[in-house]
């Protein structure tokens, strides 16, 4: 989801926890500390809403 904008409708296409793959989110913004959980430098970490619970397994 690297090229996501607030307000976008993504598909979560990577995830931690693979119950999350699928899911259609949508877009609030880039988290305010990308360092906190992403362990890559080419990964990013969005706020998102979504119609079901999401799950985060560190």
């Amino acid at each position: 989801m690297r090229n996501c904008k607030p307000g976008d409708l993504a598909v979560v296409i990577e995830s931690s926890n693979p119950t999350n793959i699928g899911s259609i989110v949508r877009v609030i913004g880039k988290h305010r500390n990308q360092k906190a959980l992403v362990g890559t430098p080419n990964a990013y970490l969005w706020s998102v809403v979504s119609a079901h619970p999401m799950t985060y397994d560190s």
